[in-house]
């Protein structure tokens, strides 16, 4: 009877051991989720830069052509984008660790990307849409609740053409603005200097979303808009204006928060767990060249700081995450280099220190790339 009771105690304590060995975390706040090259196919990880390690989350064959992928704070859901073989469609794949899974934007008359993807919360998903029809593309920031597929329009991104009022050329998707007072309306809206005399008639002008950012607390939502215009008179860019916008979860409200005084774009946000600083990144060549990081006070927009600057020629500032208030990492790629042989740095506000991030997973360094962060 006694040697019964020692063998049963032992079978449960070697199943506890083994619960205990193949239970996944069930907290990923902070944690960094994206693809990276596996053992002969592409794994789902999620990398704590805390502990420096890895978690396998899903994992897909060689030539699947997954992208972009967030993950909500209990790992209990996660989605992705998946490219069809065409290269020219992509639909948001969600899953639960129950193996139920959905499909959307898979049925798009318009081929779209999506980028961006983060949890706002256990079931909705903030993303970036890229329409892509016969002409220019439609950007949008939405919400969508992956329960029941209903979509939030945060912002949607202008596209129109100048011409005179007796303009017979028209489609549905391009706004014809025929008065001057309109051509300034919209470059306002978009933070621009430029006046409506300076642009010349059939220029078509159209806007760039950055992917967005949220703060913890998930009351608002930041992002960058940029408008360009498709010809420019001698001497002058194609880009107009670029700034940094606030959405509102509650009121539903778009706000101006930050605009560029001179001919730079805006392109990358990020801000900090606090909510109380963002860091942007600022470029002054319109390909997304030679920039600097720049910090703006949320509550004081116009107090700003240029916390680090280029040292090298390239794409720079590319991806910025906040890993807590003091620490950012970000992914710089030197001129004429190939975007693998980028790299992911570490930077100390407090002390500017500046350090090359370099996790390793299976014993290959890994530069984040299309990384989305849990809050």
């Amino acid at each position: 009877m006694q040697k019964k009771s020692i063998i049963t105690i032992i079978a449960i304590i070697f199943v506890l051991i083994c619960v205990g060995c193949t239970q996944k975390d069930n907290n990923y706040e902070g944690n960094l989720i994206g693809f990276a090259a596996g053992l002969e196919k592409i794994d789902l990880i999620a990398y704590n830069p805390d502990k420096n390690n890895f978690q396998t989350i899903d994992s897909f064959p060689n030539d699947a052509l997954v992208e972009d992928a967030a993950m909500n704070i209990t790992g209990e859901k996660y989605a992705y984008t998946l490219w069809n073989k065409q290269g020219t469609q992509e639909t948001l794949v969600v899953k639960d660790n129950k193996g139920r899974e959905k499909e959307f934007f898979n049925k798009e008359t318009i081929p779209c990307e999506l980028k961006g993807l983060s949890f706002i919360d256990g079931d909705k998903l903030l993303l970036r849409k890229v329409e892509i029809p016969s002409g220019y593309p439609i950007e949008k920031i939405v919400i969508l609740d992956t329960t029941n597929g209903k979509i939030t329009n945060v912002e949607e991104g202008y596209v129109g053409k100048i011409a005179n009022s007796n303009s017979v050329q028209h489609n549905s998707r391009l706004e014809l603005l025929t008065e001057e007072k309109d051509i300034n309306n919209i470059l306002e809206q978009y933070g621009s200097n430029k006046d409506a005399e300076r642009i010349q008639e059939d220029t078509v002008l159209f806007a760039k979303l950055s992917n967005p950012t949220v703060v913890k607390d998930k009351s608002k939502i930041f992002y960058t808009k940029t408008l360009f215009r498709n010809v420019a008179v001698k001497g002058e860019g194609v880009m107009l204006g670029s700034s940094v916008w606030c959405y509102d979860t509650q009121s539903k409200e778009n706000n101006l928060l930050y605009k560029t005084n001179e001919d730079a774009i805006i392109g990358y946000v990020a801000i900090n767990p606090s909510g109380n600083s963002l860091v942007v990144s600022i470029f002054e060549k319109p390909t997304g060249e030679d920039g600097f990081l720049l910090k703006i006070n949320v509550s004081n927009p116009e107090q700003v700081e240029a916390i680090e600057e280029t040292k090298k020629i390239g794409y720079v500032f590319m991806e910025p995450l906040y890993l807590d208030d003091n620490r950012l990492t970000y992914l710089s790629v030197e001129n004429g280099k190939p975007i693998e042989e980028g790299k992911r740095y570490l930077f100390h506000e407090d002390t500017r220190k500046l350090e090359e991030l370099e996790p390793i997973y299976n014993n290959k360094k890994q530069i984040l790339r299309n990384f989305s962060k849990t809050i």
